[in-house]
């Protein structure tokens, strides 16, 4: 599950701000050809399936995407595709926080570095907040199930700590 924001944009997304709450980052590659999408990460080449598609809900100012992608080892590329860089920062506001920011952008090259904290000159290309450390519906006791509020209250204290 991803949760969007409809009024929070990339352009206010202020990485300076946001370093001291960095947990995780990572570099891989995204794969575009015409048999479909794939990842490579750490050496393994992957392909993107949607294991089955669901409408995308709308929650206040919010919009949680509900699809899930798969990833099958694969072994070769396409030998037409589009390859793109890929920098991937994940964030967590507290210890205990059930939300992670993850923020996604490409290295631009001859320009001046805008975000200051990265050894990389970076454009944000996309951000979500997704729910950290979710269990299949299948291991979930009731108590655990995903609470949507809960978690629509802990994205707007992050973006407020953004502001």
């Amino acid at each position: 599950m991803k949760i969007y924001s409809k009024n929070f944009t990339t352009e206010q997304l202020n990485l300076d701000k946001l370093s001291k709450y960095k947990i995780k980052e990572c570099h891989y590659y995204e794969i575009y050809s015409e048999s479909g999408i794939f990842l490579v990460e750490k050496n393994k080449i992957f392909k993107l399936t949607e294991s089955k598609f669901i409408k995308s809900k709308t929650f206040d100012d919010y919009i949680i995407d509900l699809n899930k992608y798969i990833k099958k080892e694969e072994y070769y590329l396409p030998f037409d595709h589009i390859k793109i860089p890929i920098y991937e920062f994940t964030y967590k506001l507290e210890e205990n926080s059930n939300v992670l920011l993850v923020v996604k952008g490409v290295e631009i090259k001859n320009e001046i570095n805008i975000n200051s904290n990265l050894d990389i000159n970076f454009k944000i290309i996309d951000f979500c907040f997704i729910k950290s450390n979710i269990k299949p519906k299948k291991e979930r006791n009731i108590s655990e199930e995903i609470n949507i509020e809960k978690l629509i209250e802990e994205i707007n204290v992050f973006l407020f700590q953004l502001k």
